[in-house]
């Protein structure tokens, strides 16, 4: 739902950041071995593959493979009865080239989106990398999209399955690690133990969310971001954050829970949500108090 295409993290003005995405299991925070997923996708030359059918309900292990040599957002979406692959395509489409316009068409085009899929999160998996996710699957029509991060030529390519009754009756992984996504704020703890751990995600709030992270350079403040972010400094200033991090909870609709990992680096970062207000499209979340800074030791 929110596109990522213009920049890693986010664009000086509202450049569209709302990519509606996948969730993927982790290689828990334990340190286990990376078992294979229950539903595995491929992102390789261009195109996505994945099952046709997966008989399994509750929770269970999104494979997110990024065989190419570029960053690639993924994302996961469960659509409404009724809805195909082809109209889920078609607004999925309008509601990106309306985020890019920044007009008051994105209120319209997010409402549509919402009344035929449900967004189920995602995040960016590195080059030639892997990630799980754990989703609540139940029965009926799961699409996956991946798209080529911060390549503005780069369509999100997509693949759909089908969950259907009889195998496994997934449960919620056990995890310490829990975030809220409300309107308008993040719960992150003060204090987050480095390296890659598995998060419960929940979007507690009436609005779709995301989490973009910057990690702030030495020296550097929310206020600095802020400031970047809105514009506010000059073309030639650098960015205040590590250029060279790319770490993201992509979209929730409201009500959805998933769990996936996060792999946070000792330094003091900043979660921060860029999804415009649905009732002030030209008011982003983060301009409303969605922001939040958080260490990690």
């Amino acid at each position: 739902m929110y596109d990522r295409q213009t920049d890693h993290h986010a664009p000086r003005a509202l450049a569209a950041r709302f990519a509606w995405l996948p969730f993927l299991t982790v290689a828990l925070a334990s340190g286990l071995a990376h078992a294979a997923a229950d539903v595995r996708t491929e992102y390789a030359d261009g195109s996505l593959r994945g099952p046709q059918v997966y008989a399994g309900e509750g929770f269970h292990s999104v494979g997110l493979v990024n065989e190419s040599a570029e960053a690639v957002t993924f994302n996961v979406y469960r659509l409404h009865d009724g809805v195909g692959l082809g109209a889920f395509e078609q607004t999925d489409a309008t509601l990106q080239a309306a985020l890019q316009a920044q007009t008051d068409a994105s209120v319209a085009a997010m409402q549509a989106f919402m009344e035929q899929a449900d967004a189920l999160g995602g995040t960016v998996v590195k080059a030639r990398d892997e990630t799980d996710m754990f989703v609540d699957l139940e029965e009926g029509t799961y699409v996956v999209s991946a798209s080529v991060d911060g390549n503005d030529a780069s369509k999100p390519v997509y693949t759909s399955f089908m969950v259907t009754e009889g195998g496994d009756q997934g449960t919620a992984p056990e995890v310490a690690n829990v975030v809220h996504l409300s309107d308008f704020a993040f719960d992150f703890p003060a204090t987050i133990a480095a390296g890659e751990n598995l998060w419960e995600v929940s979007n507690t709030g009436a609005q779709p969310h995301i989490a973009a992270f910057f990690k702030l350079l030495p020296g550097k403040t929310t206020a600095d971001l802020e400031a970047f972010l809105n514009g506010a400094t000059d073309e030639s200033t650098p960015p205040p954050f590590d250029t060279g991090t790319d770490l993201s909870i992509e979209a929730l609709t409201p009500g959805a829970t998933v769990y996936l990992p996060l792999d946070f680096s000792a330094g003091t970062w900043v979660a921060v949500c860029f999804v415009p207000d649905m009732h002030d499209p030209s008011t982003a979340h983060y301009m409303e108090g969605m922001i939040e800074e958080f260490v990690v030791d």
